[in-house]
């Protein structure tokens, strides 16, 4: 990123004033205020501290600013520069028209480190405009360019204040209380984290800091037409190739595909902490960034609106042959699209109102952590990707899609991504953090999810998260996290398209002749949630295991062997909470595990769903369980001339044996009983000698209970020749 420049130069200017005639402005910022939300957790957590606030503007309350938690005001002190481009035409922001100048502020604070003793004095900080390049993949994408200094470094980099939203005049999506009504000639950046810089780590002594995000903020301005020289900074701007009309339509002209993906996932951290270590829990965040890939625009307005996206967020751990969900948070509701060009070149940038074909759209940490935005799971329909306003959480009394809910009065950790202590950094575990969008009419949900994985240690006041680079083997990896998991992965959709699952399972042969069984259950898109679990086992089971998102047993489901099955059903136990398991909703993963005598074969677990609706009451989804029938031998690498038993059990009536593989390349059966043995007791056994020369050689088997046409198929059992 290059330094800050608004150019003087007077060819410049002529060249872009008769194209800019009638149609953009620019706009100076006048008098106004900043709000800032420090997260009080999180200052106490890195053991920094807030004095000598001089709090010089009046802030309203959490309706009125959207923005939940204790908010300091600081007034915009005469003399400031910051210039923007105003489309005259729609009386909106133009998109890429931040040009650069900057804000004094009166007031401040001073920021120490309780740790080093160093400090930093904020009285009079600036918050300042540099150069930004938006050219898409192609170019320096770069769609963070404000940062917040100190007035005795005024062009230092202390904060970054990531993911600005620019507005002018929001419409009637965005009214969200008496103190955000639509104001023309009212300049809002709003929605932005504060990012601690290198610069300011340095100042502080501290390099653990960099990175930490320490709050969020806004700014409100009065503006003013500035009739000096301007220039565009480099990068994609209102001239240049790929941009729309502008205009907002719901769709670009011809298009038919509407496809929003999960394009970047950013950092995880930590957000708040309550209780006491190693028993208490942990509320997270992470930035994501939607990427529209489809060929028309995407409305993307804020509640009470019921046209915007839900992003859900998880984190998973694999230990032990175990993928387990150890976090969940309640469903963020997006607002205000923006236009950067971080997928593809931004082709149509909007006003906030639409995600513009080829455009991206990012909120930061703290923007999907606060609750003013997070309303509870149950209220989306992930397979349509819709909510509705009336008798939500938002909506609250009276019923009348008004709203009249704030987030107010939460816990540290209550409704973010909430986890418990003792899951996390255990050794020899690995962690992955999971988001999920929801966006109503997407055509292609396949890439509306992706997971990264993360790392943590508690420091002794705080988890600190580590994401590993891309370049270092850790990239988004599209689709459910669960996936990267186990022997056998599968996607299975509710008849008539009313929802997906995904069965993983993994298989251990334990080596003193039994196999034990892991499953994890991830409901994707089922809205109807998932009650039961059934897996056909026909053997001696044992040794159960479930696993839920909460640690309360009461409502653990209840396990059954009845019938040749093992089942686990949900008990209908209720309890109150913000983290409490019960039915499987969807963005939500359990555990099923049990050990058996017999081997592996593909078999079909059944899905018992908890809501009445279409597509039925019963899904089933190919897995690998216990075989009917168990083949194997006494010597599963015996040598040529060697005398091999092959051993099979579970049959009732006769049985037979092929070989139906040598080394890995499939062949005609070729049977090794000639005639049907009988069952004894359920066991049959059959002798072999390995021919000579078949020595380095593998062979498949397989055995099928015969009465008068086969009956079952058992497993395949693998001998390797010596």
């Amino acid at each position: 990123m290059k330094p800050c420049r608004v150019s003087l130069v007077a060819a410049a200017f002529c060249l872009f004033a008769v194209a800019t005639q009638g149609q953009v402005q620019p706009v100076q910022a006048q008098s106004g205020r900043v709000v800032v939300h420090f997260l009080e957790g999180v200052l106490d957590e890195l053991d920094l501290s807030l004095a000598e606030l001089d709090l010089t503007a009046d802030v309203g309350t959490t309706e009125d600013e959207a923005m939940e938690g204790l908010l300091y005001g600081f007034s915009i002190a005469p003399g400031s520069d910051l210039l923007v481009l105003k489309d005259t035409v729609l009386d909106e922001f133009q998109p890429y028209g931040v040009l650069g100048g900057g804000l004094a502020i009166d007031g401040g604070f001073y920021l120490q480190s309780d740790t080093t003793g160093k400090g930093v004095d904020y009285t009079g900080f600036r918050l300042h405009a540099e150069e930004v390049r938006n050219d898409g993949p192609g170019g320096d994408v770069d769609p963070d360019y404000f940062f917040l200094s100190s007035a005795d470094d005024p062009d230092g980099r202390d904060f970054l204040l990531c993911y600005v939203k620019v507005l002018f005049s929001p419409d009637e999506g965005y009214v969200v209380g008496p103190g955000d009504h639509p104001e023309p000639d009212k300049l809002r950046i709003k929605a932005w984290d504060l990012v601690i810089t290198p610069h300011l780590a340095d100042k502080l002594g501290r390099p653990d800091l960099i990175g930490k995000t320490l709050g969020y903020g806004k700014l409100d301005s009065d503006v003013a037409d500035y009739f000096g020289e301007w220039d565009h900074p480099q990068g994609q701007n209102m001239f240049t190739p790929n941009k729309g009309d502008g205009a907002g339509d719901s769709a670009a002209a011809g298009g038919t595909v509407l496809d929003v993906k999960l394009g970047i996932l950013n950092s995880i951290a930590s957000v708040g902490h309550t209780g006491t270590f190693p028993n208490g829990r942990v509320g997270m965040s992470m930035a994501t960034t939607s990427c529209n890939v489809g060929d028309v625009n995407v409305t993307w307005l804020a509640a009470m609106n019921e046209d915007h996206p839900g992003i859900a967020m998880q984190v998973y751990r694999e230990l032990d042959n175990r993928f387990e969900q150890v976090a969940v948070s309640w469903i963020k509701h997006g607002f205000f699209a923006l236009s950067n060009s971080q997928c593809t070149t931004c082709q149509n940038p909007s006003p906030g109102t639409f995600l513009g074909v080829g455009c991206s759209d990012t909120y930061g940490l703290s923007n999907n952590g606060d609750r003013f935005w997070l309303g509870p799971r149950d209220e989306w329909d992930p397979n349509l990707g819709t909510w509705t306003c009336e008798g939500s959480f938002f909506d609250g009394t009276p019923v009348d899609c008004v709203r009249s809910e704030n987030g107010t009065g939460n816990g540290p950790v209550d409704h973010r991504l909430e986890g418990f202590d003792a899951d996390f950094g255990l050794p020899g575990a690995t962690y992955y953090y999971e988001a999920m969008y929801m966006v109503n009419a997407d055509q292609a949900r396949h890439n509306n999810i992706g997971s990264r994985e993360c790392t943590m240690s508690w420091n002794g006041n705080t988890w600190i998260f580590s994401t590993p680079s891309v370049a270092s083997g850790n990239p988004l990896l599209e689709g459910p996290a669960v996936a990267r998991y186990g022997d056998l992965s599968t996607t299975k959709q509710l008849d008539g398209g009313n929802g997906e699952v995904v069965l993983s399972v993994d298989v251990q042969d334990l080596g003193d002749g039994t196999w034990r069984y892991e499953y994890a259950l991830f409901n994707w898109t089922l809205d109807r949630k998932v009650r039961q679990f059934s897996l056909p086992t026909n053997g001696v089971v044992g040794s159960f295991y479930f696993h839920d998102i909460d640690d309360e047993a009461g409502n653990d489901w209840v396990v059954t062997t009845t019938d040749n099955n093992v089942t686990w059903t949900y008990n209908d136990a209720v309890f109150p909470g913000h983290k409490v398991a019960g039915a499987l909703e969807f963005g939500t993963l359990y555990n099923f595990g049990f050990t058996s005598n017999r081997p592996p074969a593909t078999r079909t677990a059944a899905l018992g769903i908890h809501e009445s609706g279409p597509g039925g009451d019963l899904l089933g989804v190919e897995t690998l369980g216990p075989s009917v029938l168990a083949l194997s031998a006494d010597d599963l690498a015996p040598s040529e001339g060697q005398t091999a038993t092959l051993e099979m059990s579970g049959g009732a009536v006769s049985g037979m044996i092929a070989v139906i593989g040598v080394s890995g390349l499939p062949v005609t059966p070729l049977l090794i009983t000639p005639a049907p043995v009988p069952f004894v007791g359920g066991e049959l056994s059959v002798p072999v000698v390995v021919p000579v020369g078949a020595s380095g050689l593998t062979l498949d088997l397989v055995g099928a209970e015969i009465d008068t046409t086969v009956v079952a198929l058992s497993n395949v059992s693998t001998l390797a020749i010596e």
